[in-house]
């Protein structure tokens, strides 16, 4: 703190774990559940989710998460997968997952301004009238079922979707989606109070039966956390998503 610098110094920080106040993940490690890494580096990795499993357990015993499978995956190179952000269990697609305790604040704050981005595809039902438009519709709780949300539910907070259509069958739209707000559930929600519901949606459009909901993280934009590069990393679509007519 009193050492004076001049232009072109470097400086070296140096970080234990004690200096953070993020707890240690809680996972067990899961050989059984084997990772698709788009992307690693010394910080963070960037994974891609397969739709079906959960980001992450809900209890210090379960297995079987992504971050079960990450815990294995970096145990065996003496780390530990921290939780930046989830995906809902029927969610396949990218995932960034920090390595080192002391970037999990910074990541947040990065998702927090919206600096990190991520960009969605989905199936859906029916057509779009327009090409592209906004979903300006608050977001709250489905009084009837604690499970879900609803447009205009009990504590409704803003919520703004973006999206692009980018093909159309007869009577369903593969569309391209970006979130300006991160509300639970707020793409699935949005879609089906437009009249859209996502395929396969096991909550929002149960009477269709697509093999899993065709919900897709598609593309996801990392800020490096100390040079504040750009970086973007895709999850090509699945193999459901290039079958659907």
């Amino acid at each position: 703190m009193n050492t004076m610098i001049k232009s072109h110094d470097q400086v070296d920080l140096f970080f234990e774990d004690s200096d953070a106040d993020t707890p240690d993940p809680p996972f067990l490690p899961d050989s059984t559940v084997v990772p698709e890494i788009l992307f690693e580096n010394v910080d963070y990795l960037v994974a891609n989710k397969p739709s079906g499993i959960k980001t992450h357990a809900n209890r210090p015993d379960e297995l079987g998460s992504l971050m079960n499978g990450l815990a294995a995956y970096l145990n065996d190179k003496s780390g530990k997968p921290y939780n930046v952000h989830r995906l809902d269990q029927q969610t396949s697609g990218a995932i960034l997952v920090s390595k080192k305790k002391i970037l999990v604040p910074i990541f947040n704050r990065l998702i927090f301004t919206k600096k990190i981005k991520r960009i969605y595809m989905a199936w859906v039902d029916g057509n779009f009238s327009n090409d592209s438009g906004v979903i300006n519709q608050p977001i709250g709780l489905d009084p009837d079922d604690k499970r879900k949300r609803m447009i205009n539910g009990t504590k409704a907070v803003s919520a703004i979707t973006h999206y692009q259509v980018i093909k159309r069958t007869a009577n369903k739209t593969l569309v391209q989606l970006v979130l300006e707000t991160g509300r639970t559930h707020q793409i699935r929600v949005h879609l089906a109070g437009i009249g859209h519901p996502i395929l396969g949606d096991p909550l929002y459009n149960p009477v269709e039966t697509s093999s899993r909901m065709m919900l897709h993280s598609y593309q996801i934009k990392v800020i490096e956390p100390f040079s504040d590069q750009e970086h973007w990393y895709t999850a090509p679509l699945p193999a459901e998503f290039e079958n659907i007519k």
